[in-house]
């Protein structure tokens, strides 16, 4: 459990150095990040669900907050999947500017290993959501 934690440390400490040394006078940054890479974690277990449903594991969280509208699924999709990270992210890096101290902790990613991952997570996805569409 120890090299998960390390590794997430890592993945953030990589992204927010990478994102601090492309745009040093950004007041939004911390923003972007925390929205950017808290959708690519989201979009990992929307990926852990979508293989789940394709060998016929049914998903049992099925939320209808607004009946017969688009905004539903956007809907949906923040509070099944992206919730659980919004909350870590926030509390685990950015509450109290905590990633002040885990930059001086962990050793980061490189971006382009952080930005490969992010392009990796976001092309799983589509995939899966093809195959899904597909095949159940």
């Amino acid at each position: 459990m120890n090299k998960i934690i390390k590794l997430y440390y890592q993945f953030w400490v990589g992204a927010i150095v990478n994102s601090n040394q492309k745009k040093k006078n950004d007041p939004n940054w911390k923003n972007r990040v925390f929205i950017l890479y808290t959708l690519v974690f989201a979009l990992n277990l929307y990926s852990i669900d979508s293989i789940l449903i394709l060998f016929k594991f049914k998903s049992y969280v099925i939320l209808n907050i607004i009946p017969g509208t688009k905004l539903n699924s956007t809907f949906s999709f923040i509070v099944k999947y992206g919730l659980v990270f919004i909350v870590l992210n926030y509390f685990l890096i950015f509450y109290k500017n905590r990633y002040e101290k885990l930059i001086l902790k962990y050793k980061p990613f490189s971006g382009n290993s952080v930005a490969f991952y992010g392009a990796i997570s976001t092309i799983l996805a589509f995939m899966l959501t093809i195959l899904v569409g597909i095949f159940h």
